[in-house]
């Protein structure tokens, strides 16, 4: 095992020590003003941002809990992201900041007094929700969005949405700024 001792000038040192065993590849040491520090990816953790690039990204029946996969990455730093299941699993800890944006289509000039929900599950826990009230035909934006605890091996989330309005109603995409998911690691777990 190495060792490196830093002198400060007013006196005081600061030792750094290699690990026993050999450590994975890409790691940074970051050391604060107190001398204390940790390892860290040097990527900082993932983040990635994908939205549908259907036109209809999802025909949602009524009372029904519907997965929504967006299939076209912006960016996926860590390659964390599956644009064919929707799910996303990062493999560095931490909490992230979480949003969705879901452009719904509603089909009826009957639309009347109907719910329409987005939600992010964290494993098959609904852990963020948003909830819009829809009145008639028109185009509406639901934006569920939070910080979320991820353990960076085995915690992943999903886009879902759910409506009761009866018959189908449809998910709208296309582009960016239509329906998108996206996650950024903000900082490491405490």
């Amino acid at each position: 095992m190495s060792n490196i001792k830093l002198v400060h000038s007013g006196g005081n040192s600061v030792s750094i020590s290699a690990p026993s065993t050999n450590p994975s590849s890409n790691r940074t040491l970051t050391v604060d003003g107190s001398g204390d520090g940790n390892i860290v990816p040097s990527n900082h953790g993932n983040c990635f941002k994908a939205y549908s690039s259907s036109a209809t990204v999802a025909t949602v029946a009524t009372s029904t809990t519907t997965n929504i996969i967006c299939n076209t990455e912006v960016y996926d730093i860590g390659s964390a992201y599956n644009t064919s299941t929707g799910i996303f699993t990062p493999n560095v800890a931490g909490y992230y900041w979480v949003k969705a944006h879901v452009m719904w289509s509603t089909s009826s000039s009957s639309t009347n007094n109907a719910y329409y929900t987005s939600m992010i599950f964290k494993n098959t826990t609904e852990t963020l929700k948003h909830i819009i009230h829809i009145n008639k035909q028109d185009w509406w934006s639901s934006v569920p969005s939070g910080l979320i605890a991820m353990n960076g091996s085995s915690d992943y989330l999903q886009l879902k949405v759910w409506h009761n309005r009866g018959g189908n109603e449809f998910v709208a995409g296309d582009n960016v700024y239509k329906t998108h998911f996206e996650a950024h690691w903000v900082r490491a777990l405490v």
